[in-house]
């Protein structure tokens, strides 16, 4: 074999490892993109449960002023009257509701959030692994074969 031969093999090997870089490459961050949109979702998700939660929150405190203000006024010690107990009353099973929504949603955003880190994780490390293997698979092939 003349020297132009080996160096036109050694061009070709060259070329084909870097083309099997590129389509690996390729393919690892087409991963990447799909879970990071994932994780998007995910994480717009989290951040519906968490505006629940706030917005919970803020309803509860309003109810929870009212049902004092009522009790204040007498209906506590029975001096109320009978329409100020029972608003009172619907008040504290309204809170009751809000206090079972504010706890779903946020543990409905913590488990979102959770997810959101692992799918990050999890994809961009299988990722990484793949394109490693194959970086490397490319690398120890001979010339030529």
């Amino acid at each position: 074999m003349t020297d132009e031969e080996l160096e036109a093999m050694e061009i070709d090997w060259t070329q084909g490892v870097a083309e099997n870089f590129e389509r690996v490459k390729s393919a690892a961050l087409a991963a990447l993109d799909a879970a990071n949109r994932r994780a998007d979702e995910a994480e717009a998700r989290m951040y519906s449960s968490q505006r629940i939660a706030i917005a919970a929150e803020a309803e509860i405190d309003t109810l929870r002023a009212r049902v004092a203000e009522l009790e204040a006024g007498g209906c506590a010690r029975d001096q109320g009257t009978t329409q100020y107990c029972a608003e009172a009353v619907a008040l504290q099973k309204r809170v009751a509701e809000l206090e079972g929504t504010l706890k779903c949603a946020q543990i409905g955003a913590q488990v979102l959030r959770t997810m959101t880190r692992s799918a990050k994780l999890e994809v961009g490390y299988q990722a990484a692994q793949h394109l490693i293997l194959e970086i490397d698979a490319a690398l120890n092939k001979e010339p030529g074969k």
